[in-house]
């Protein structure tokens, strides 16, 4: 039905998308190299069905981003967000408080009467503050920019911070602290003079470099303090398993599924003797070098640096403040990425590819000769 409904909204609005930018070339490179998956899948009609849906969400951010603008679709993922949380939220109070009983169904154990973790309908907490982390930048620009009412930004901000409380996920807090320190790089880079402004510009990459690489120096220590108490050692023979059999094909994977199916014989060896059988790699990176191989990992780590720079340009250098809410809601799905595979799940995908798609159409590489550039005066008659 969504997609119906959104085919009709493209062919409406047609004569006012430039199908040029539409599409940013590489995601439609990896696009391609996931439907090309099927051909040499262990698991081709999991893979079919997994590249259908991929395709499905991807049409579907992709009409986000080529008919409404910056705002509007921070307006929508506000209003979606204000749902999924409250609704988690309340179910949550529903079952610690009210019901004291766990709802299996969606997996609430009822643990909000005790300050937490909750996880609400996301299905797990990591997943839940995401959400929230994404929630709280959105509902900061909202209020920034007026499009919400004061009282509605502020009791909006406060229930996503009480989410982000509840859930206790260290990766929560990691991802609060990055996204903060990169929203005050952006304060200031937005502030500073042009002349100098790319030179700070390079001295913000030479640390975030020197970061990355004691990060990975590191990343043991790391890992531990940031995992969620209990669970590192589960992460770390899954990983070990996903990282066995990545290593029999190296180059292609074994075929993109997205989120994994119950009932597959690969699979089901990864998850057989776990304490608690899982549908990802809890690691989008991984996830992709297994399904997708090598080529996989770099056309998407390709997708998410194109992006990354295109949203960190114009987050600098332009004056609205709609242009920062793209490179902070990117930063929070690469680093919720390094303990869940956010980005093949149904929503971290839809939000990437429409982060993706909104970089690629305010500051493209590329222009349809038919359409005069932004900002051109008209020609005359």
């Amino acid at each position: 039905t969504e997609v119906i409904i959104m085919a009709l909204i493209v062919l409406a609005r047609r004569r006012d998308i430039i199908f040029a930018r539409a599409l940013p070339i590489s995601l439609a490179v990896f696009l391609v190299w996931s439907l090309a998956s099927v051909g040499w899948s262990s698991y081709a009609p999991q893979t079919i069905a997994g590249v259908a849906l991929q395709w499905v969400l991807t049409f579907l951010a992709l009409g986000m981003a080529a008919t409404r603008d910056s705002i509007q679709i921070i307006r929508a993922v506000g209003s979606a967000l204000r749902v999924t949380l409250g609704i988690s939220l309340g179910l949550e109070l529903l079952s610690g408080i009210i019901v004291r009983e766990p709802f299996s169904v969606w997996g609430i154990a009822g643990n909000i009467a005790v300050g937490g973790p909750i996880q609400g309908v996301t299905g797990s907490r990591n997943a839940l503050a995401t959400m929230a982390v994404i929630a709280l930048i959105t509902f900061a620009i909202e209020l920034r920019t007026k499009s919400v009412t004061k009282r509605v930004g502020v009791f909006s901000i406060v229930g996503a911070a009480i989410v982000v409380l509840l859930t206790q996920a260290p990766l929560a807090w990691v991802a609060s602290v990055v996204v903060g320190v990169m929203g005050l790089i952006i304060y200031v880079l937005r502030r500073v003079r042009e002349s100098v402004r790319l030179g700070a510009q390079l001295g913000v990459v030479g640390v975030v470099v020197i970061g990355a690489v004691l990060a990975w120096v590191f990343r043991g220590p790391l890992i531990v303090l940031f995992s969620a108490q209990g669970t590192m050692a589960f992460r770390v023979e899954l990983w070990q398993r996903v990282w066995q059999l990545a290593q029999a094909k190296p180059v292609t994977g074994w075929g993109y599924v997205g989120e994994w199916p119950t009932r597959n014989a690969v699979f089901g060896y990864i998850n057989t003797g776990l304490s608690q059988p899982h549908s990802s790699a809890l690691n989008s990176y991984l996830d992709v070098l297994f399904q997708l191989g090598a080529v996989g990992l770099a056309i998407l780590c390709a997708v998410l640096g194109i992006a990354l720079v295109r949203s960190w340009i114009m987050a600098t250098g332009r004056k609205s403040s709609v242009f920062v809410w793209a490179p902070l809601v990117l930063t929070t799905l690469l680093v919720a990425s390094l303990l869940e595979s956010t980005l093949l799940g149904e929503w971290g995908w839809l939000i990437l590819v429409l982060v993706v798609a909104r970089a690629s159409r305010d500051l493209p590489w590329r222009r349809d000769p038919q359409t005069p550039e932004e900002g051109a005066a008209p020609k005359p008659p």
